[in-house]
């Protein structure tokens, strides 16, 4: 083969490569890395929130812990947000060009519920850790709004299309 045509080859190749990639549906691989990039994400801005919290209670303000539960709760809920995005991409199973509803998932469903149980049990013990270290936490407090968001989380989990007919464990 000439040079020419070896360019032409690696041209053709470039232009179709991706739309036959497209064109294989669901990737389970790459909706697995977007999930841990967004998991990553989430834990990086808890962190910030944790260290707001702790910079905040040095101060002695009396509104730190108001203020830390709230940037938690906004981490959690961008992290809902872009999970639910995700379930909606075309590579992950989802998007409007299927054909009704994707089917069920039990594992699928399983790994959300197992990551939500996973999430309130690091809340938990966020708590219980904030309250050794500050004077007049309300730690059974932070402990009931962890497990409120754990109900809610699973609520959401469960109204999902790849849970249809799965109960909470």
């Amino acid at each position: 083969m000439t040079t020419g045509r070896w360019m032409l080859a690696i041209v053709a190749l470039a232009f179709t490569l991706p739309a036959a990639v497209q064109a294989g549906g669901a990737d389970p691989m790459r909706c697995e890395s977007i999930a841990m990039r967004k998991e990553a994400d989430r834990y990086r801005c808890l962190g910030r929130c944790q260290h707001q919290g702790d910079r905040l209670a040095a101060r002695q303000d009396p509104n730190a812990d108001v203020i830390t539960q709230g940037c938690e709760n906004d981490c959690e809920d961008r992290f809902a947000i872009a999970m639910d995005q995700m379930d909606g991409r075309k590579a992950c199973g989802g998007g409007s060009d299927r054909a009704g509803d994707p089917a069920a998932d039990p594992n699928k469903c399983m790994a959300r519920l197992m990551r939500a149980k996973a999430s309130a049990l690091g809340c938990s013990a966020a708590c219980g850790s904030r309250g050794a270290h500050r004077t007049g936490f309300d730690v059974d407090g932070c402990v009931q709004g962890c497990d409120t968001r754990y109900d809610q989380d699973v609520q959401r989990i469960l109204s999902k299309p790849f849970c249809a007919g799965q109960t909470a464990p």
